[in-house]
């Protein structure tokens, strides 16, 4: 567990800002296209662009590369700024669809998949709140 953790504080070295923008607009496209979707998008307002902003601000942030959330956020403190919405186990579990076919378009090699489906799958819990 430990090495994952050190591996996911250097990922950003490793995937480089364009694999993590490209992982995140994968991740709103399947948002915004699969009907599996549905509740988890329209907790979203008409455009996904903001979305998208902070989710690859927070990814490159906590993938070990610049403060990008923090400078133009704050601290992330994902939780707190979820709370406003309900994010029950559909909701959850929606999210999750979306960023499994993802990391699946992605077509990274099996243990970065099955890390950073490990790794969404803990923060997507976290922010459960229903």
């Amino acid at each position: 567990m430990t090495n994952n953790l050190k591996r996911l504080d250097s990922l950003y070295q490793e995937l480089g800002p364009g694999k993590i923008v490209s992982l995140v607009e994968k991740f709103y496209f399947f948002m915004d296209n699969k009907n599996e979707c549905k509740g988890i998008r329209g907790m979203h307002g008409v455009s996904l662009e903001s979305a998208r902003e902070k989710l690859t601000a927070f990814l490159t942030q906590r993938f070990g590369g610049p403060w990008l959330y923090n400078n133009k956020y704050g601290p992330p403190m994902m939780r707190g700024r979820h709370m406003p919405f309900k994010i029950a186990v559909a909701q959850r579990n929606q999210w999750l669809y979306a960023m499994d076919l993802a990391l699946k378009e992605m077509e990274f090699d099996q243990e970065l998949e099955d890390l950073l489906f490990v790794f969404f799958t803990d923060f997507s819990e976290k922010i459960r709140n229903h």
